[in-house]
């Protein structure tokens, strides 16, 4: 499966406590800035084909231009600023979308996940981590889980998905997006049974995948993926610490 890919570059802080301490997406990791990371493990990849940054104006990012295929700066709402990437990028097939605040992420990892999603037939695909996998192998992370009837998991910070699936159902993706750390709120969307399916740890993922595809006409796929590093980003000071101490120990191997 070739894509193409949107890395996502809006607005976001690195919070402490209830202090802001930066902007992400420009935030220097060991000397580089944080979206940098992103951009090459894109550009490492031998699945994307073109490149674009969909950023807020704000996000300084000139260095950038010439590595990348597009650079779209937009003061628009989520929702809005994903439509006009949409728009510019006019991609054939499948898009890839990456936040820009997940540097630990490689060209081998987002690879193997478009693997995966290449075996599967559907729409919309979207990375599920269990807890035990990204504990073991980052046990000092911070996440947010939600548990289903085989377990609990994180999701990940990338998806592929068929571009007029996103154009159809833009305002309850910006809302899933905005609000994707507030498990209930996401689970509502699916309907009050499966709400109190999931108090009981009796939601199951086909289920999930069910109502959801419902919901947007169309088939989606949740994947269960062991490349952990696409479930960390980077939102407050102890992510923060963790990623620096990992980025520095690739860099001295």
């Amino acid at each position: 499966m070739i894509v193409d890919a949107i890395i996502l570059a809006g607005k976001s802080f690195i919070i402490n406590d209830d202090e802001i301490l930066s902007d992400k997406v420009t935030y220097p990791i060991n000397g580089i800035p944080m979206i940098d990371y992103v951009v090459s493990a894109a550009k490492d990849s031998k699945y994307i084909n073109k490149i674009m940054i969909s950023g807020h104006p704000d996000a300084k990012l000139p260095h950038l231009k010439n590595k990348i295929d597009y650079l779209l700066y937009s003061k628009q709402s989520f929702a809005n600023r994903i439509k006009d990437s949409i728009i510019e990028l006019n991609s054939q097939g499948k898009i890839l979308f990456i936040c820009s605040d997940i540097p630990l992420i490689n060209g081998e990892i987002i690879d193997n996940f478009i693997d995966i999603c290449d075996k599967v037939e559907a729409d919309a695909y979207f990375p599920i981590i269990r807890k035990e996998e990204i504990l073991s192998k980052y046990p000092k992370t911070k996440r947010t889980f939600f548990t289903t009837s085989e377990g609990e998991f994180t999701g990940g910070n990338i998806a592929i998905a068929d571009p007029k699936v996103i154009l159809d159902n833009l305002d309850l993706i910006a809302d899933l997006f905005e609000g994707r750390k507030k498990i209930l709120k996401q689970v509502k969307v699916i309907g009050i049974t499966s709400l109190i399916k999931y108090l009981f740890g009796r939601l199951s993922i086909d289920e999930i995948e069910e109502k959801a595809s419902k919901i947007i006409k169309a088939k989606g796929k949740a994947i269960v993926y062991s490349g952990v590093e696409v479930g960390i980003d980077v939102d407050k000071k102890v992510d923060l610490v963790l990623v620096k101490d990992v980025l520095h120990r690739r860099r001295e191997r």
